[in-house]
């Protein structure tokens, strides 16, 4: 973790230096404001970065993403090919 400048990062009022390190990487997760798409399958995508996840666990990822419904209307379902910034959705 990065030092700060000045003031301190906090977590429930306990500093973030003293927060289990793995505990933290296990429990928190950016979200960033634009979706990110990558060269792959919607499967994949959804998986990018679990290596531990199941086929159980990715479909729950996707009723919870609200995107199950769209994704089994398409004729591959979760191994259509999205491209680069999903340029191969349509």
């Amino acid at each position: 973790m990065y030092e700060p400048n000045s003031g301190s990062i906090t977590i429930d009022d306990i500093p973030i230096k003293q927060i289990d390190h793995e505990y933290f990487h296990e429990n928190v997760v950016l979200v960033a404001q634009e979706p990110v798409l990558y060269n792959g399958s919607i499967r994949d995508n959804i998986l990018y970065g679990c290596d531990w996840a199941t086929e159980e666990d990715m479909l729950e990822a996707a009723e919870m993403a609200n995107v199950n419904g769209f994704v089994m209307e398409l004729e591959k379902k979760y191994d259509t090919m999205c491209g680069d910034r999903g340029v191969q959705m349509s």
